[in-house]
């Protein structure tokens, strides 16, 4: 879960902050987002620590719900920041529907090893334009 703004805000809020127009259970469609119509622009968000602790992380799932307001053809993705590495997922087209674009990490991109609590509670997440 999202908790506050992290180390990049390129995108401009619908109103208040960044943080507060992701901060929904349920995604709201056009009640509260970000937006930009510039390729490269990318929001990072610091995550809540884990409240369980596993035995076993399997895997990293990010998930950002988004759609397009222009006639332009765009794509968009995830981003994931850890250690030194900030990794782009795979680009995918954006509709003028809400969609979701899901990145699935079994490893930390950072170290290539199995996830840690202590890695999972150091990422930054969020999404980025690609064009």
């Amino acid at each position: 879960i999202p908790v506050s703004n992290g180390s990049s805000i390129q995108f401009t809020p619908k109103t208040g902050t960044n943080i507060q127009m992701i901060e929904e259970m349920e995604q709201d469609g056009d009640g509260s987002f970000n937006y930009s119509g510039f390729p490269g622009s990318t929001d990072l968000f610091t995550m809540q620590d884990l409240t369980v602790v596993p035995q076993t992380i399997y895997g990293l799932k990010l998930k950002v719900v988004a759609r397009k307001s222009d006639t332009s053809y765009r794509t968009g993705a995830t981003v994931l920041k850890i250690g030194s590495t900030t990794d782009v997922g795979e680009a995918t087209v954006l509709s003028s529907s809400y969609d979701n674009i899901e990145t699935m990490y079994l490893t930390n991109p950072d170290t290539g090893l199995a996830w840690t609590i202590a890695d999972v509670n150091n990422i930054e997440a969020g999404y980025t334009i690609i064009e």
